[in-house]
């Protein structure tokens, strides 16, 4: 196990809390954080190419941003963004829906330390549901 730590992103306010936490507690461990963000995309339908860019856009900037703030609040702290991508759900764990997004930020932080995440809740039709 490595002392970095991992922070997902989602554009929330919660992600980015999420975001600092994970740098300071980067910063207590001696280590870098990696900030990333999981590009849902479907394959059936395929979304137009000019969406698809549009959001990766979006990630890209976000990720950035995120890293700029961070490093400009901890200027000694490595941190490296990353975006991925994956199918927008995969199944469901008890009465929990996990997303592909899940999976890959846990994939990607396999061997972190520590992983950050925020929390929203939404409600809908069908429930509540954790994250976006």
């Amino acid at each position: 196990m490595t002392h970095h730590v991992t922070a997902g992103l989602d554009g929330s306010a919660e992600g980015a809390a999420a975001a600092r936490w994970a740098a300071r507690q980067a910063l207590m461990r001696g280590g870098p954080l990696e900030v990333v963000h999981v590009e849902e995309w479907l394959e059936r339908p395929p979304r137009p190419v000019s969406t698809t860019e549009i959001t990766r856009r979006w990630a890209d900037a976000l990720l950035e941003e995120t890293a700029e703030e961070l490093r400009s609040v901890h200027p000694g702290l490595e941190i490296t963004p990353r975006r991925l991508g994956g199918l927008p759900s995969v199944g469901v764990a008890g009465s929990t829906p996990i997303g592909q997004a899940a999976v890959q930020v846990l994939n990607a932080s396999h061997d972190a330390a520590l992983v950050g995440l925020g929390r929203r809740i939404r409600h809908s039709a069908l429930g509540t549901h954790i994250g976006r």
